[in-house]
Parts: C-alpha cells; sequence; structure tokens
C-alpha cells in the first residue's frame, strides 16, 4: 500500500511541474512573439512624418499599415499566439498611456472580428494584399469581392488629430466608406468626455463635438 501511495505521490508532482512548464512555456512563447514586435513598429512607423508627407485631406495617413496589422494578427495566431496579447505587447511598447492603450486594443481586436466575419482570412490572396498594404476583398455572403477600407468612428472633418489614432479606425466596405458623414452617429458624450482624457482629442474638437452633439437633441 505504502508504495502506490508513493506511486501517486510521484505521478501527482510529476503531473504538476508539467503544467507549471507548460505554462512556464507558453509565457516565454508569448514573451518571444515577434509579430508584437512587428506591430508595434508599423504603429511607431504609421505617425512618422514621413509617413503623412503629402497627405491633403484629414483622414487615415497610411491605411496600408492597419491593413499589415491585421494579417500580422492573422499570422501570429495561425502560429499559436494569441492575437489579442499581440496586440496587447505592441500597444505597451509605443508608450501609450493605460486609457488609451485599452481603447486602441479593443478596437483592433473588433476590428479583427469583422475580417473574419467578412471572410478576409478565407482567401490566402488577401493575405498577400495585405502583407503589401493593400485593401482585401470581402468573401462574405452579401458582400462578395467588395473591397474592404478603413473608415472611422469619429470622423477627422470634426477631429483631424483623431485620424491617425487606431482607436479611431473602422474596417468597412468601401461602399459604407463612401456614405461616411461627419453627424457623428454613434459617437456619445461619454466616449468624447474620454477621448478628450486620454488626449485622442483636443479641448477645440472636444468643444466642436458637443455643440454638434448638443443641437442634434433639438
Amino acid at each position: 500500500m505504502s508504495r502506490i501511495i508513493g506511486t501517486l505521490i510521484v505521478a501527482g508532482g510529476l503531473a504538476g511541474s508539467y503544467f507549471v512548464y507548460q505554462d512556464f512555456a507558453a509565457k516565454q512563447q508569448q514573451k518571444h512573439n515577434h509579430f508584437a514586435d512587428d506591430v508595434k513598429q508599423l504603429m511607431i512607423d504609421h505617425g512618422a512624418e514621413s509617413q503623412l508627407e503629402g497627405r491633403d485631406a484629414p483622414w487615415f495617413g497610411n491605411d496600408g499599415t492597419f491593413f499589415r496589422i491585421l494579417g500580422l494578427m492573422h499570422d501570429a495566431e495561425r502560429h499559436k499566439y494569441s492575437a489579442a496579447d499581440t496586440i496587447k505587447n505592441a500597444v505597451a511598447g509605443i508608450g501609450a498611456r493605460p486609457g488609451e492603450a485599452k481603447l486602441i486594443q479593443d478596437m483592433l481586436a473588433d476590428n479583427y472580428r469583422l475580417a473574419k466575419q467578412m471572410g478576409v482570412f478565407d482567401d490566402m490572396s488577401n493575405m498577400l494584399r495585405m502583407e503589401n498594404g493593400k485593401p482585401p476583398i470581402s468573401k462574405a455572403e452579401g458582400w462578395e469581392d467588395e473591397p474592404l477600407t478603413v473608415g472611422h468612428l469619429l470622423s477627422p472633418v470634426i477631429a483631424p488629430e483623431a485620424s491617425l489614432s487606431f482607436a479611431n479606425v473602422l474596417l468597412m466596405p468601401k461602399c459604407m466608406r463612401d456614405m461616411q458623414s461627419d453627424d457623428l452617429n454613434g459617437f456619445t458624450p461619454d466616449m468624447a468626455k474620454k477621448w478628450l482624457s486620454e488626449r485622442i482629442i483636443t479641448p477645440e474638437s472636444h468643444a466642436a463635438i458637443m455643440e454638434v452633439l448638443s443641437a442634434k437633441k433639438f
């Protein structure tokens, strides 16, 4: 009986060690996630002056950066990394404030889910397109062959400074983006307050937003 108990104790100890090792290995894998480094560099380059030269309108500075990031999130998952952790680690490296970092993480996660729903990753040619900074093509039912592009939650016409924030990007069919306006549909006073506190928008833009939202109540 004592031999059986001893065997069970040893087996339990080995099992415990195995699970500890698995947890350690998983953490080490995430620590060496080079996809997060690639995303971080894209985010840094995105706001660089060299990326904004010749930009006439207050819109997204470089759509290609956004598409490359979505592609890297998918590559990370294919290599058994967490897409969410990939973004979290990337954002942690660009010096974003905690509140702004959370907004960026949530928005990119939403966009990645939408890309999946639109069947972007069902066609490997889309991966090549995004790797080259080009818009992917939807494969979802009802949206077949529709190019997907970058829209905004908050129109840069009202807040040009927010056009470069990854908290303000929306993947959408091009036909829908072409119909976007500056009427602030879906943007709330609470969101305006939050974006102001995180310095995504300026006090001047916040005042303009509140003026538009107040007028819509009547």
